[in-house]
């Protein structure tokens, strides 16, 4: 992908039934031929405790600075969710289950063209024709 490129949280199963492991193999290193372009894994947060929206909490001075809020959206999306990012480089490789397990999004690249190649793997037997 190009500058201004990237790809939104999903599944990989979740497009096509048949994909059962996926696999991202980089041909190019972030910091050296892109910036940006995170591969992120979206995971539930097992330290997650969804805060209180009762009235009674509205004494609390609990409030960041106005320029650290979130977008209404950004904030739902990281709402109870951890990340855990993987910096391309040159020659590795992500390998993971294709299922609503393994959630995933690419950041957007900020600079430069960002190279790889992905796979996908079945445990389905071929048709017989």
């Amino acid at each position: 992908g190009g500058e201004g490129d990237f790809v939104t949280l999903h599944t990989d199963e979740a497009t096509h039934a048949g994909y059962h492991f996926s696999c991202v193999l980089y041909l190019s290193t972030q910091g050296e031929d892109f910036e940006g372009g995170n591969f992120i894994f979206n995971d539930p947060d097992p330290n997650y405790k969804k805060k209180s929206s009762s009235i009674d909490d509205e004494d609390e001075e609990d409030y960041d600075e106005p320029d650290t809020y979130l977008s209404l959206e950004e904030a739902i999306r990281r709402e109870g969710r951890k990340f855990i990012p993987f910096q391309p480089t040159r020659g590795a490789a992500v390998i993971f289950s294709s299922g609503w397990e393994n959630m995933h999004e690419v950041e957007r690249i900020t600079e430069g063209t960002r190279y790889c190649v992905p796979a996908f793997f079945t445990t389905s037997p071929v048709p017989e024709q």
